[in-house]
């Protein structure tokens, strides 16, 4: 239901609710009944009112009812920091992260990162600055949070990308090679992250995509260009939008081309979009992009560009099977309405869209929408006046990740089914994650002396190292977003006469890299091999045999380059660099 400024001030008059003083007028605070159990509704992160107070984050329950500033109501005394940007939840915790620690206008010092207990909103530990120089000066305003495994986050920030340790909530270094600059905060700064497998996908402002190995936290190749943000689909595939790189410091204009990136080979196809429809960024001082991706279908949103980034009244959905785009909303056909920056998100539970909708930057009246975009039907939610300005809205996570009906009981090698390979796609649900974005990783082997088990391009393949009969087993470990199930997977071997090499594939070995003039490659079998450009352009086919291969390289142009080996049991897919 529709929360009334009316019903509001005769509920404060009457007593029923504490006061706050804000920006010079009264304010009510809800009293909460949900104290201590947020998890029915949806959180909105708030930018507030830039030189008068620090950043704040409000409480819409699935019943329509407001509950404001939530963060100092659980915790008093405390407030976040100034322009609080993004959120959120990875592991039963929420990490809020503001671009600096204390508005100018504020009267309380809060943080530029805190992480909370996400059912009860505690504070379980705030960060004033996340790196500092010998004067103890920040180097680094805060930008985005990835948990990349139950131990490990990144902090994104202006500055490049601190690891966070999660057990024990600590920041940790850089990662090399992430940095941008101490002093120019708007030129070199990092956008979103997300993980598929077991690489990290984040957007820095001027390098473009930084592909980071998740296991080693080292940077394993730049996806060079100018780029908004990057989403996960439904399907598996990233999605990136592309900005003009002729205004980095500030609002890049958007370009009408949307990149689609498989995550395992970083082939790319471009899909032209029209002026209209170009997909918008927020690289002014970065703002998480209103840019997302359905966890129920296989569609994308975006956000006009309107005539600026504070101007969008449409949002557009992207049907990836047909490629074609459709209006899902137009602000103005509910009255004088804009959609504030960036902020809407989609419910991955339900399906539906909340916009943050506002009547201009000199206005303090705001209103919440929720679109459920497969009937049109809209729900408004008005709200106290306040010059809110939201950031993002953030979902609870509720719900475990869970065995599907089609994972494979057991695994059984024979001479006529030596390798069991199979789509880790769907083997586990999360109602409230997106399946596809659940990291499986292989967490023992045994016996490990007879079983081969790897996890690649987002299949599990399992074989025998030896021959002979015997029974086994294999665990795997499924993350979804910092919430862990373990599974183990009985195998069995039966009279196999002789095993697969050491990783239940082909063996095949291609090196240098990077390489100059010659590329080599050494494998067991006959194969074919195949060379492509970054943008799945087809360059050399040839066949090669069981022995060493050399592979003349001299005239391609330098650069990164994907190869495929084809075999009979499988395709390799690697990359090499050209120098």
């Amino acid at each position: 239901m529709k929360k009334t400024i009316t019903l509001l001030c005769i509920l404060l008059i009457s007593g029923l609710f504490p006061r706050l003083i804000f920006a010079g007028k009264n304010i009510p605070l809800k009293e909460s009944d949900i104290s201590e159990n947020y998890t029915q509704g949806v959180f909105i992160l708030n930018e507030d009112w830039y030189g008068h107070q620090n950043g704040t984050i409000n409480f819409l329950t699935d019943d329509g009812d407001f509950y404001y500033r939530i963060f100092q109501k659980e915790n008093p005394g405390q407030e976040l920091g100034c322009t609080s940007q993004f959120a959120t939840i990875y592991g039963g915790k929420m990490y809020i992260l503001s671009k600096q620690e204390k508005d100018p206008g504020a009267a309380i010092t809060g943080s530029r990162l805190v992480v909370c207990d996400a059912v009860t909103m505690k504070c379980l530990k705030s960060f004033e600055k996340i790196a500092t120089d010998s004067e103890n000066k920040s180097i680094a305003d805060s930008r985005a949070f990835l948990g990349v495994n139950e131990h490990t986050g990144y902090i994104g920030t202006s500055n490049g990308i601190y690891l966070f340790d999660i057990d024990n909530l600590e920041i940790g270094p850089v990662i090399e090679g992430t940095g941008g600059s101490a002093t120019n905060t708007y030129s070199n700064q990092i956008g979103n992250m997300l993980r598929v497998e077991n690489r990290v996908f984040a957007v820095h402002q001027s390098e473009g995509i930084l592909v980071i190995d998740a296991t080693t936290n080292k940077i394993e190749t730049i996806i060079k260009g100018h780029y908004g943000s990057i989403i996960l689909s439904l399907d598996g595939n990233l999605w990136i939008s592309v900005c003009d790189k002729s205004n980095l410091i500030g609002n890049a204009n958007p370009v009408p081309i949307l990149k689609k990136l498989d995550p395992y080979t970083l082939e790319i196809k471009d899909i032209a979009l029209t002026d209209e429809t170009a997909i918008p960024n927020s690289w002014y001082a970065w703002t998480a992009d209103g840019f997302c991706a359905s966890a129920r279908e296989n569609k994308l949103y975006w956000r006009n560009n309107g005539s600026g980034m504070f101007n969008a009244q449409k949002i557009y959905c992207f049907d990836i099977a047909t490629e074609s785009i459709t209006e899902v909303f137009d602000a103005s056909k509910l009255g004088d309405w804009i959609i504030y920056g960036t902020g809407f998100r989609i419910d991955p539970e339900s399906d539906d869209l909340y916009i943050s909708l506002y009547r201009g930057n000199q206005s303090q009246i705001y209103e919440t929408v929720r679109l459920t975009p497969s009937t049109g039907n809209i729900q408004e939610y008005e709200m106290i006046e306040n010059y809110w300005f939201p950031a993002m809205p953030v979902f609870p996570d509720n719900e475990l990740p869970v065995l599907s009906a089609d994972f494979p009981s057991k695994i059984i090698l024979t001479n006529e089914n030596p390798l069991f390979k199979i789509s880790l796609q769907g083997l586990v649900t999360d109602e409230d994650n997106l399946d596809a974005a659940i990291v499986t990783t292989i967490t023992e082997i045994d016996p490990v002396e007879k079983i081969n088990a790897t996890i690649k391009n987002g299949y599990l393949t399992v074989s025998s190292k030896t021959g002979g009969n015997y029974s086994g087993e294999v665990t795997l470990k499924f993350n979804s977003n910092g919430k862990i199930l373990t599974h183990n997977i009985p195998v069995e071997a039966i009279e196999l006469t002789d095993g697969i090499d050491a990783n239940g594939i082909e063996k095949v070995i291609v090196y240098p890299n990077p390489a100059t003039d010659y590329l080599y490659i050494k494998t067991n079998t006959d194969k074919t091999v195949r060379i492509f450009d970054i943008s799945g352009r087809l360059l050399k086919v040839m066949q090669i045999t069981s022995e060493d291969n050399q592979i003349i390289i001299s005239e391609l142009p330098a650069g990164i380059y994907q190869i495929y080996i084809s075999g009979t049991k499988e395709t390799t897919r690697s990359m090499f660099i050209k120098k």
